[in-house]
């Protein structure tokens, strides 16, 4: 139910992400990912909550490259654990998130600090919380609806990415 934020998050969208090199050299360089964890997430099934969660990673590895150009790669896998809140009971499901690798064109808006990519067809819109000479991180709501036994289930949390340079 909980997947990759980075990869999974992204909207298909036909407009192009179009370069803006002053602004992607705020953003630009070479990140070391240091960590991802999930807030204020939700599971409903049919409407009805079901429970809460937060999730935090461990054993990151990857990262991200961020050129002037507008190009990026960017290669994350980690481990990372689930709190839940159901009823009341509390628990905790593990998972691992092996590597998974991207590449594709961004953008970075300094005005409103959000950041496009697009890869393949698909792109994602991450706020920039934090951007420093030597700390970057990124923010996202993440929604993801299936169904099951004509029962529609949502899973829905914000999820953060950080990295170091």
């Amino acid at each position: 139910m909980i997947m990759l934020a980075f990869f999974s998050a992204c909207e298909k969208k036909k407009t192009p992400v179009t370069s803006n090199n002053s602004s992607n050299q705020a953003v630009a360089g070479n990140w070391t990912f240091t960590g991802m964890t999930q807030d204020n997430g939700q599971y409903t099934e049919g409407g009805v909550l079901v429970g809460t969660y937060t999730a935090s990673s461990s054993n990151p590895s990857g990262s991200m490259t961020l050129n002037t150009d507008g190009t990026y790669s960017i290669s994350l896998g980690y481990d990372y654990a689930v709190n839940w809140n159901i009823g009341g009971t509390t628990y905790t499901d593990h998972f691992n998130m092996p590597v998974n690798s991207t590449s594709g064109n961004y953008s970075y808006a300094a005005g409103t600090q959000k950041i496009t990519f697009l890869s393949g067809g698909q792109s994602g819109t991450y706020d920039v919380i934090n951007n420093t000479a030597t700390t970057f991180a990124m923010k996202i709501f993440v929604s993801q609806t299936s169904t099951s036994g004509g029962i529609v289930e949502v899973s829905s949390n914000y999820t953060t990415f950080s990295f170091i340079r």
